[in-house]
Parts: structure tokens; sequence; C-alpha cells
């Protein structure tokens, strides 16, 4: 496939430099370089002098971390190993958080319908799509420097330096001006004031504040931190996300007429932006979505990748309500039980719903 510059950004990376070192055999350094260069890490995480390390300890030490984050095995040049994971699939394993929850949460799908007063199959194309958005920000140039020796390998030297915006209200301040992805895009003004902006608002900010847009000056512009390239890179993520989750937009715009859609949308707007944490947080764990650095259709990556460990994720994390059992009579729940009273046989019929239920009763001897 004809490599999209969106793939020249990362979105997770490993922190650990001698981790990557080690694990990556970085620059065909051998154990002795990686010894040399690492000694102080090495003798603090091993509480041993820096004169009487060995090569041994370098393994050693691979152990020691591998056991105290207990999430995958460490080994020196490790097979497939990547130091870095590329923002599109970030975003789309995001995106796969919400959709399996989605799709495994009837009561949290219904919760939505209501509050967004859309019906579920025009509204869950949405989320998916507004949840891979969440991490626009990590477009910019002044996010993407912060792993310089990436930033400079996909695109040279580095100008915007000042990342004094954190990358949610980066994401914000893209959408937020005009003349940047909005152009490209050719949203229309009203579509993104009543609907859009509202949405948005809620998944950049996905750290807890809301995203800012402003400074003393006024709004910012995102070529402050975003160069064309960027914001190009971001606009054509954007659009084949669109197209991957297959948004019906008119089917959207007939709604958006309706009375006190604005309203709807910014109070439906808390439980969105309430529901990107929980996706960021379970779809940022290189537990189950693995780092990934060569370049797929993101249709492929979406299929074979984000959607499997979605689900494997969801699963594990206990997020999920639990089922509820198999009926049983009263005589198999309750062995001693030869004849039930009225009262009890009265429960026993009771319907049940979906929906929380409040039950009282109460027996008259």
């Amino acid at each position: 496939m004809t490599e999209k510059l969106y793939y020249k950004y990362w979105g997770k990376a490993e922190n650990d430099a001698l981790k990557v070192a080690y694990c990556s055999g970085q620059d065909e350094r051998d154990k002795n370089e990686i010894l040399v260069q690492f000694k102080p890490q090495l003798a603090k995480s091993l509480k041993k002098p820096e004169n009487q390390l060995q090569l041994s300890d370098l393994d050693e030490w691979a152990k020691k971390e591998d056991k105290k984050i207990g999430k995958e095995r460490w080994e020196y040049k490790q097979p497939n190993y990547a130091a870095y994971h590329l923002l599109p699939y970030h975003c789309l394993d995001v995106a796969a958080v919400g959709a399996v929850l989605l799709e495994q949460h009837p009561f949290l799908a219904d919760r939505f319908e209501h509050l967004f007063a859309i019906p579920k199959p025009i509204l869950i194309p949405w989320l998916k799509l507004l949840l891979a958005l969440h991490d626009s920000g990590k477009f910019a140039e002044s996010f993407q420097q912060l792993k310089p020796e990436l930033r400079k390998k996909w695109w040279g030297d580095i100008s915007k330096t000042n990342y004094d915006m954190r990358h949610d209200s980066l994401g914000f301040i893209l959408w937020e001006d005009e003349n940047a992805i909005r152009k490209s895009l050719q949203i229309d003004r009203h579509f993104y004031r009543d609907s859009l902006r509202i949405w948005l608002q809620a998944t950049t900010g996905h750290h807890g504040l809301p995203p800012k847009n402003k400074n003393n000056s006024g709004k910012i512009s995102a070529k402050t931190y975003f160069k064309e390239a960027d914001i190009s890179s971001a606009a054509k993520f954007s659009q084949e996300a669109y197209n991957l989750f297959k948004l019906d937009k008119e089917a959207l715009q007939g709604l958006v007429a309706q009375d006190d859609w604005t309203v709807q949308q910014e109070k439906a707007s808390w439980l969105l932006a309430g529901f990107t944490i929980l996706c960021d947080w379970l779809g940022s764990d290189s537990e189950f979505f693995k780092y990934h650095t060569d370049t797929l259709f993101l249709s492929d990556y979406w299929e074979k990748y984000a959607l499997p460990s979605a689900k494997l994720a969801v699963k594990r994390s206990g997020i999920l309500p639990a089922q509820p059992a198999t009926p049983k009579t009263l005589q198999q729940l309750f062995g001693y039980l030869k004849t039930p009273t009225p009262l009890q046989q009265q429960a026993e019929q009771l319907p049940l719903t979906h929906k929380p239920q409040l039950l009282m009763g109460t027996s008259i001897n």
C-alpha cells in the first residue's frame, strides 16, 4: 500500500530507554555497549555497585522488571519488539473499546440513545468516530517532538518545540480553528456549532478537564502548534475514519433541526466525556493492545487487531455488568422448602426486566 502521511506519527511510546535498547537491540549494539551506557540505571535498579555489574546483570534486570510489570516477557533483541505505537492505531484501539462496550452493554447503549435523542443505528457509528478523534492533538509537532528521534526521522528539522499546551487541548484547538482541519474537510459551520463542537469538546477533553482553546490574547491558532503537514495528516485520518465507520450524515442532519437540540447534546456530552476516559484507559493497556509500527489499511487493523484486542480487554476489565443466572425454582434454590407460601409463589412468578427494579413485598401471618 502507498504509505499515508498519518503513519508518520506516534501515539504511544516506551519511555524506558534501557528497555528499548535491550529489547530492540537498538543500533545493533551488543550487550557490552548497553551495559556501559546504562550502568547507573542498572546499579540503582539492582542495588548493586556499578563496578560490580556484569553482562548477566542485564538479563537479571530484565527478569526483575518483567516480574514487576507482569505484562510481557522481556528478551534481548526481542522478536517483533516495537518501541512505539502508531497514532492511527491507538485512535482505533480506543474506538474499538467503545464499540465493544456499546455492543456488549445494552443498557449503556440505550442510555446513549436516550440522552442524545439519536437512534442507535445512527448514533453508534458517530460515537466510534468521535472516539477515534480523541487524540487529534497528538498530530501536533509540539507533541510529536517529545520523541525527537521519531519526529526527525519522519519529518526532518523540528521548529515547534513549545509543548505548553497538553495534547487534549491541542485536539480541540485543531477543530476550533476554522482555518485548520474544518477547512480541509469542508465541514458545515452550523453542523459544527450545533453538534460536532459539543461532542469533540467532550472527547478531546479526556484527561479530566475541559480542553482549552484560548489564552490571554484570545483564540489560539492551530498553526501555533501544528505544521501544515500535521493538519493535512489529521484531516486525512479523520476522513478515512469517517469512511471506515460508514456514518449516515444525512440522517443525523434531519435530527439536528429538533427543538432544544443543542441543549440536549450538551447534557449528553457529560456521559460521552466519561465514556471517552474509560475507553482511552482500556485502549491504552499494552498488555492487550500491542505496539504496531507496520503500516496497514485502517480497515485491516480494525478487524485484525483493534476489535479482537478490545474484546479481550473489555472482558478482562470486569467493567461489564454481571450476566443473570439461569432461572431456578424455589425448590432448586432451597432444598428444604417443600411448600412455598403464597408470597414466595408470587415472587417466583414476577417478571424481571433488563432495567433496575425495586420490588417490595410483605407477608401477613
